[in-house]
């Protein structure tokens, strides 16, 4: 349940009581106060949730794209930086984008610490870049570790880990 929605909806639900108690009835005002209460909690409650599917659907497919890049590029047989994969996932935030970053670490007995730096080219110039807050990847984790605002349009993306696998 929304904390918002709750504390709105109780607020309206009293409000809409005393206003209506007062005009008609109480009766009244107890049946407006709920439905006023359940509208709010419904229509807050339907937004996150529609929310909550969009985020595990982006992270679902991140997830799957860096499985993908894994098969093609990554090395199971050696225990190595090769075998870190990164993808960006794109949200619409009203006028801004964010992008989200999610990494994958493949190799089974070493884990990553440290960060990552994401750079987003544009015609072969750099438009946007991101370094995230430190983390660590545990063998055959996969995870989202930053997000930041940048451009719509971007020909391709790299980055750069810093830390060390342990």
């Amino acid at each position: 349940m929304n904390g918002l929605a709750l504390i709105l909806g109780v607020i309206f639900g009293v409000l809409l009581y005393n206003w209506k108690s007062k005009a008609v009835s109480k009766r009244a005002g107890w049946i407006w106060a709920c439905s006023v209460f359940a509208g709010i909690m419904i229509f807050f409650n339907a937004i996150i949730g529609i929310s909550n599917h969009m985020d595990e659907k982006r992270m679902q497919e991140a997830f799957s794209m860096l499985d993908q890049q894994m098969i093609k590029e990554g090395n199971p047989n050696k225990e190595s930086g090769e075998n870190l994969r990164l993808t960006i996932k794109m949200a619409t935030v009203t006028r801004t984008i964010d992008h989200h970053v999610y990494v994958g670490n493949f190799n089974k007995a070493k884990a990553f610490k440290g960060k990552v730096h994401v750079m987003l080219y544009k015609d072969n110039k750099i438009i946007a870049e991101d370094t995230s807050l430190e983390f660590t990847l545990m063998p055959g984790e996969k995870k989202k570790v930053n997000i930041f605002s940048g451009p719509r349009n971007y020909d391709s993306f790299k980055w750069e880990w810093i830390g060390e696998l342990k």
